[in-house]
């Protein structure tokens, strides 16, 4: 005679009691809405029609850039939603906050590209050289500007420091008035 096999004879299942199909049920729904949050997080860039991008001043450079990109993300129905800002400093700060609006933005002195910086002086002696500016009254960009941050890196490395001249963080029109 044969013995019978253990295995075979645990094939009846015991009923699901109430608590354990409240459980199951109650799983399936967190787990449906987990898969629900992860497909809109996955899919909301990709069926988004508006892009927010921080530029910097309403006449400068970026505010261009800004705006020679729009017509061309036109074209493809995205809306390019152009906030001003004081410059890559506010730039930064906003698209650094993980709860920001801001998506894209203009940085300066990124590792990105070359970008020239200008001297512009006045008076017949040739300036070359940033320590010639010592003593003079320099204009050096708009308080929050990538400019700004740059220029004072640039002179200080020049010798140039508040203590030895006057610097506006102002804009142009405070560097231009006559001595």
């Amino acid at each position: 005679m044969t013995r019978p096999n253990p295995v075979l004879q645990r094939s009846s299942k015991a009923p699901i009691t109430p608590g354990r199909r409240r459980l199951l049920f109650i799983g399936a729904i967190l787990l449906l809405a987990a898969l629900g949050w992860a497909m809109a997080a996955v899919l909301k860039p990709a069926i988004q029609r508006t892009i927010v991008i921080t530029t910097g001043a309403d006449n400068g450079i970026y505010r261009g850039f800004a705006a020679r990109y729009a017509p061309i993300l036109k074209r493809d129905g995205i809306t390019l939603d152009i906030r001003s800002s004081s410059g890559s400093i506010e730039n930064y700060q906003r698209l650094k906050n993980p709860d920001s609006e801001y998506e894209v933005g203009f940085i300066q002195s990124a590792a990105v590209s070359y970008e020239p910086i200008w001297v512009f002086y006045r008076g017949d002696a040739t300036v070359d050289r940033l320590a010639q500016l010592r003593g003079k009254r320099i204009a050096i960009g708009v308080p929050g500007s990538g400019l700004l941050n740059v220029s004072q890196v640039l002179l200080a490395y020049s010798g140039i420091t508040r203590d030895n001249t006057s610097a506006a963080g102002n804009g142009c029109r405070h560097g231009i008035s006559r001595p």
